[in-house]
């Protein structure tokens, strides 16, 4: 019984299997997480570079705006990165899964797999941000620079890693599948990532005055 109790260092960097298998179709939980996901997509790190340029020295006309903006974006963006992760894989894991074998009910649990990852690399996101040198600055090539972007690699590696252990512990997949997660899940968060920054970068950043 003492094994079962004891937290390896996987259950603290990536939580627990059983963490994974309790989480539950609840869709206000599913919202409250949406919401984390788009704050996380919109204050790191664009929020945090622009705060001045959004929300100093303008008049209280723009700064409302701009502050109905950042909530509708926030929706908007937590919403398109959860579902549009969720939706490609839980079509593709019926694939994968074993004959007669049980996974999610519902594609809200694999959704919810994906925002709890979010919980534990966001504060190593922030980390970064503060730490990492400016682009312009003679630290970005030297030493320090290429080591926050190996950190970086990590951070995006660690991640996917995270989410490879949820999906494996609420899925059965044949053992042929299962080796795949984690490949598919890298590749496809970092297509998701290059997608969404592109939409924020040329669409939706045009939106805030």
């Amino acid at each position: 019984m003492k094994g079962e109790r004891d937290m390896g260092i996987l259950d603290i960097i990536m939580l627990t299997k059983k963490y994974y298998r309790k989480l539950t179709d609840n869709r206000f939980t599913l919202f409250l997480g949406v919401i984390f996901v788009g704050i996380t997509d919109v204050f790191i790190p664009y929020l945090l570079d622009n705060l001045k340029v959004l929300f100093i020295d303008k008049t209280q006309a723009i700064v409302y705006q701009n502050l109905l903006t950042t909530v509708v974006l926030i929706f908007l963006l937590g919403t398109v990165d959860v579902f549009f992760f969720a939706i490609p894989l839980f079509d593709l894991f019926k694939v994968f899964k074993k004959e007669n074998e049980g996974g999610p009910n519902s594609i809200i649990r694999l959704m919810k797999v994906y925002i709890s990852a979010h919980f534990l690399i966001v504060p190593v996101n922030l980390l970064l941000y503060f730490f990492t040198p400016a682009a312009d600055s003679a630290a970005s090539s030297g030493t320090l620079g290429y080591l926050t972007a190996l950190l970086a690699l990590v951070v995006i590696i660690w991640f996917s890693a995270i989410i490879t252990r949820g999906i494996n512990s609420i899925y059965s997949f044949e053992p042929i599948y299962r080796k795949l997660i984690f490949i598919i899940v890298f590749i496809w968060n970092f297509l998701l990532g290059i997608g969404l920054e592109y939409i924020l970068n040329n669409w939706l950043w045009k939106l805030f005055r």
